[in-house]
């Protein structure tokens, strides 16, 4: 392989919420595939070459749609850091822990803060002095909270507030975490909890939440064909709309826009009906952020796409992307939510115990969100196959969420 060789990136994008679980921004992050010779900093100017063709080519929009993208803050990035391609207004450069700086670092980064970046300070486990200097220049902290002592999270964050700064809660894997992070007062989270059910004891679902699972229950029905899906849809005016708007987002090389159901169900064939109408009927499960939804069609996406790139196409790869998320929407184990649906036992299997290649590709889809690259690379997937149908899901997720979550 020539020395001049760009690797392949993996990327993923982790959600920051506010306190009333809107997504503020994503954490973007980047790791190299293997090339010759090795990388062995992120900092090489290959990797940050492939960072920004990756961004330009795909398009910054295409990722993180209108939110903010948080990006490492690398020096060779940004001392080339090309405005066309990571905008002042979308940017937040984001300084990783133990990064190495000097003078001539922090000078730049100013003139690039005076341009109208903004700063993010990775993993701040302690307000020393140097943290407490780099406050002048940093609009964000982030304070890392899973698996580290709650005392010392407590002492760290109250420091940080102190500076003014806003606080981001880093590594909030469960929703006791979340909890806690909004008690001490932090301005934002950052992690996975959100794709967990709460843990509530006693657990009933509601009457509003029994009807949505009424529906869902219709939707997957086997028996269930165009006419009574139709009907299904001409009920709920909330949802003819919002299918209207995904049929209109996706590319359907449609020469005018579909402005009737009459011609939205034309043009979708019934699995892709069952699959909107299950994928819409979820997201108006209330007390959720739309954030979960967008997870479901990431994965379902993903999952798709793996399956593909095996030779194999099936549905239930789209539809176990789907279901994947309803433990979280309904705060209860898996095997509990799916009592309430009709489903087949192989989406069922791949759903509650990743059996069967549907319920393996969930697993890699899973897993791949988590940024858990050395396990990735023991899967028999081809690395190169995993990270475009990452991006190309997440691609997809952010053209079609805004349609599927738009109130």
């Amino acid at each position: 392989m020539a020395e001049d060789t760009l690797p392949n990136l993996f990327f993923v994008r982790q959600p920051i919420f506010d306190r009333k679980m809107e997504v503020l921004g994503y954490d973007l992050q980047f790791y190299p595939l293997p090339v010759d010779p090795p990388i062995t900093a992120m900092d090489d100017p290959r990797v940050v070459q492939a960072l920004l063709e990756l961004v330009a080519n795909t398009g910054l929009t295409h990722m993180v749609g209108d939110k903010k993208a948080f990006v490492p803050a690398y020096r060779n990035l940004i001392f080339r850091l090309p405005s066309a391609v990571l905008p002042p207004e979308a940017t937040v450069l984001q300084i990783e822990k133990d990064a190495p700086l000097d003078n001539y670092y922090l000078e730049h980064l100013a003139r690039l803060v005076k341009m109208g970046y903004t700063v993010s300070l990775d993993q701040v486990n302690v307000v020393n002095e140097w943290v407490a200097h780099m406050a002048q220049l940093v609009q964000y902290m982030k304070v890392p909270f899973h698996g580290h002592d709650p005392n010392r999270v407590m002492s760290t964050v109250g420091q940080v507030k102190a500076t003014r700064l806003k606080v981001i809660a880093q590594a909030v894997e469960v929703y006791e975490e979340q909890v806690y992070a909004n008690r001490l007062g932090c301005d934002f989270v950052q992690g996975m909890f959100f794709t967990r059910p709460r843990q509530v004891i006693n657990r009933k679902i509601d009457a509003s939440t029994m009807a949505v699972l009424r529906t869902l229950t219709l939707i997957q029905d086997p028996s269930s064909d165009f006419p009574r899906l139709g009907r299904l849809i001409a009920q709920d005016a909330r949802l003819s709309q919002r299918l209207l708007s995904v049929v209109n987002s996706l590319s359907y090389s449609l020469p005018n826009p579909v402005s009737s159901l009459e011609q939205a169900v034309a043009y979708m064939g019934l699995t892709q009906l069952r699959s909107w109408m299950t994928l819409l009927t979820m997201a108006s499960i209330p007390g959720k952020p739309a954030e979960l939804t967008s997870m479901a069609i990431l994965r379902a996406r993903m999952c798709e796409l793996l399956g593909q790139s095996l030779g194999v196409r099936s549905d239930t790869f789209f539809v176990v992307g789907l279901f994947s998320v309803l433990d979280a929407l309904l705060d209860v184990p898996m095997s509990q939510a799916l009592t309430k649906i009709a489903l087949s036992e192989e989406a069922m299997d791949a759903l509650v115990s990743h059996q069967g290649l549907p319920g393996q590709l969930l697993m890699v889809a899973r897993v791949y969100e988590q940024a858990n690259w050395s396990w990735l690379f023991q899967t028999s997937l081809k690395p190169d196959v995993l990270s475009s149908s990452y991006l190309h899901a997440a691609r997809w997720a952010t053209e079609v969420s805004s349609s599927v979550t738009r109130d």
